[in-house]
């Protein structure tokens, strides 16, 4: 298990804002081209929203069902100046993108048996990335309602890795990020660290799910 902290800061163009819309739009336009049916989207995009408190982020989620299984995905987008911390199995893409995969049960102490999910998260050549947390209940931290998410980690990869996000990794790269842009003084503190062993990387437990 390899686990990063990343919070690249490079300059960033400026972007058309996407709007929550233009978020459920992308990943209805994606699922169109797969068997899973989404519903309950939910989108919150840079163009006249508050966004994320502390980053540079859009996101969307949905309900996803095949046949009578009901599963849910949540996708997020991030700038290149966001802090995000990462863990699981890195696989470098043609494209020059990493891929970042890590999977397992939703709870180790028997809340919610048979609950697991999926994380991906895509990190392009440039320092943005395309996340998403996949679980086989209709929310996250539900009960399950699938034997499993309805998309594989191959199958999450294809999805996340299309330039089908390109409009809203362009604008959550340009918008502005707040002045405290961590979550947490460990979150600051992870980043010194990362920085004082000049390897970018950290050994604190965390990761993209």
């Amino acid at each position: 298990m390899e686990k990063i902290f990343r919070r690249a800061v490079l300059n960033r163009p400026s972007a058309p804002a996407v709007s929550s819309q233009d978020m459920v739009n992308t990943l209805q336009g994606l699922l169109a081209a797969t068997k899973v049916q989404g519903y309950d989207y939910i989108g919150v995009g840079s163009a006249g929203a508050k966004g994320d408190p502390v980053d540079n982020v859009d996101r969307v989620s949905a309900k996803l069902k095949v046949g009578t299984d009901i599963s849910s995905i949540a996708v997020s987008v991030f700038g290149n100046q966001s802090a995000t911390e990462i863990s699981g199995k890195m696989t470098k893409l043609s494209d020059g993108s990493t891929a970042w995969v890590d999977s397992g049960p939703e709870y180790t102490d028997g809340r919610n048996p048979g609950e697991v999910y999926i994380s991906v998260t895509i990190v392009r050549p440039d320092g943005t990335s395309v996340s998403a947390v996949e679980t086989n209940a209709p929310a996250e931290k539900a009960a399950a309602t699938a034997k499993a998410p309805a998309f594989n980690a191959e199958q999450l990869i294809k999805l996340l890795d299309n330039s089908a996000w390109d409009a809203a990794v362009a604008a959550a790269n340009s918008a502005p990020v707040h002045q405290h842009a961590y979550s947490s003084p460990a979150d600051a503190a992870r980043d010194k660290a990362a920085k004082n062993g000049g390897a970018g990387t950290a050994t604190s437990p965390g990761s993209a799910h």
